[in-house]
């Protein structure tokens, strides 16, 4: 598997797809936002999920939105 500078998963890590609009972007943090509210136990499924989300939302955020 190869990673890219803009990559969002679908759900269940089923599907790795770019992250190439607002609407894919607002998803994913609506996502994030679930698993802040509640913190997935290290080492699971959804954690790794989490972690996935939060360097996708990072690379998207340091593409379209640079400080």
């Amino acid at each position: 598997m190869k990673w890219y500078s803009n990559i969002a998963i679908g759900t269940n890590m089923q599907e790795l797809k770019l992250l190439l609009n607002e609407v894919e972007y607002e998803a994913a943090m609506a996502e994030v936002v679930k698993f802040f509210e509640l913190e997935p136990k290290a080492g699971s499924s959804d954690a790794d999920r989490f972690q996935s989300l939060l360097k996708l939302i990072d690379a998207y955020e340091s593409k379209n939105y640079p400080i």
